[in-house]
């Protein structure tokens, strides 16, 4: 099969400018895609790319599948973005490496086509106007005792935090919050402790039964300190991953708002956000049936199954979804593949902890694609400003604005 295009490419009208034939631009673009450019070749490809201005040129191949066309460019795509990640000033890659970095990141429509003009070695503020860039999320979060008390965790120290009802409460040397029963008699009754993160913050969790917690940001989890009776119930707001130890006398309930999702000993996540059009609950492994208390519909679930509950409290049930997708967050991803321009700034406003407005509307735009979310904000705008998109980062009182335009 033919490989879709690679970036449009233009031919200049600068007629001073000695352009190699189209034969040579082609072998030069598939040496760029193997890695195999010598500094002279990959200084005649950049300077020619710079000079583009309107007539199309399709540079193709029939010698690749897409998908090796998609594994090359992404592994070329890294390599090119590694190098940079530590420079004080980033966004100075080729446009030749960026646009084969939207077509693999950010593929608009149905094919692997991206039109658009020179920018080669030119800052991105054309696209994305950021006087103060905005680092990426991490690991935080605020612990609530059952007495009032609380621990910012981020900033705590490793080992010992404090000792509630019997159980030590200790930040692993990985930062994640842990639970250890010393002595099961002191416990006195049900207490309850709260694990919230923040715009911008994660955190992982091991409860005192072994079961292990994600929060993405925005999120909390409030869970008794020493799970006691025949249940093990824990609430959520926001985003939770969730690897539940498995214990057949005592299941495993989790409540987010309406919807009661029981648990068998599985692997599963929630999107429960209040400004997002549906709670997803996605099953990865075991066996999970969701509850909606209100419209008393359930659905018993399999592994690569996903529930949507919409806002009238109905049940969806998906099969053969991308499980992936649902904890890319977990594994340090966006993953935008089939969301539109709105539901990926819902993503990025809440990792980044921004407000997001739209003076001149919302576009009409669907994206394919991931992106790491271990970077400032301004290298995810301008990957996203391939699609005609103008950012705008302004400081709006105590917090930081994207105002998009188009």
């Amino acid at each position: 099969m033919h490989v879709p295009y690679l970036p449009a490419i233009y031919k200049s009208q600068i007629a001073n400018m000695e352009y190699p034939s189209e034969e040579k631009l082609r072998e030069l673009a598939q040496k760029w895609l193997n890695g195999r450019l010598s500094p002279q070749e990959e200084e005649v490809f950049n300077r020619w790319y710079e000079q583009l201005p309107d007539s199309e040129i399709n540079i193709a191949s029939q010698d690749i599948t897409e998908e090796e066309f998609r594994m090359r460019m992404l592994e070329r795509v890294k390599g090119s973005i590694k190098t940079t990640r530590n420079r004080s000033v980033i966004f100075k890659l080729t446009h030749s490496v960026w646009a084969a970095a939207s077509i693999l990141i950010f593929l608009f429509g149905l094919g692997l086509y991206l039109s658009r003009g020179p920018v080669l070695n030119h800052p991105i503020s054309n696209s994305v106007v950021a006087i103060n860039d905005i680092a990426p999320g991490g690991n935080r979060a605020m612990l609530t005792l059952a007495d009032g008390r609380t621990i910012c965790l981020d900033s705590a120290n490793q080992g010992l935090l404090t000792k509630e009802a019997g159980a030590r409460i200790i930040k692993l040397s990985d930062g994640m919050l842990s639970y250890q029963l010393a002595d099961k008699k002191q416990s006195m009754g049900v207490l309850y402790n709260t694990l919230s993160t923040p715009l911008g913050g994660q955190y992982k969790l091991l409860l005192p039964d072994g079961t292990k917690v994600w929060l993405n940001a925005s999120s909390s989890i409030r869970y008794p300190i020493n799970f006691a009776g025949t249940q093990r119930i824990v609430s959520i707001t926001g985003e939770a991953y969730f690897e539940v130890k498995h214990n057949a006398k005592m299941p495993f309930i989790v409540k987010a708002g309406n919807t009661i999702i029981h648990d068998i000993g599985t692997h599963f996540n929630i999107n429960s956000y209040s400004n997002e059009p549906t709670m997803k609950i996605t099953l990865l492994e075991g066996s999970i049936e969701v509850e909606q208390t209100i419209s008393k519909a359930k659905q018993l679930m399999e592994p690569g199954e996903q529930v949507n509950v919409n806002k009238d409290y109905g049940l969806t049930l998906l099969r053969n979804n991308d499980i992936d997708k649902s904890i890319a967050w977990k594994n340090g991803l966006f993953d935008f593949n089939g969301e539109t321009l709105e539901s990926a700034m819902r993503q990025i406003s809440r990792w980044y902890n921004v407000t997001v407005s739209y003076p001149n509307g919302i576009p009409a735009i669907q994206f394919t694609g991931q992106i790491h979310r271990d970077v400032n904000i301004s290298q995810v705008l301008d990957m996203l400003s391939f699609f005609k998109i103008h950012f705008e980062i302004i400081q709006d009182g105590d917090k930081k604005k994207i105002i998009v335009k188009t």
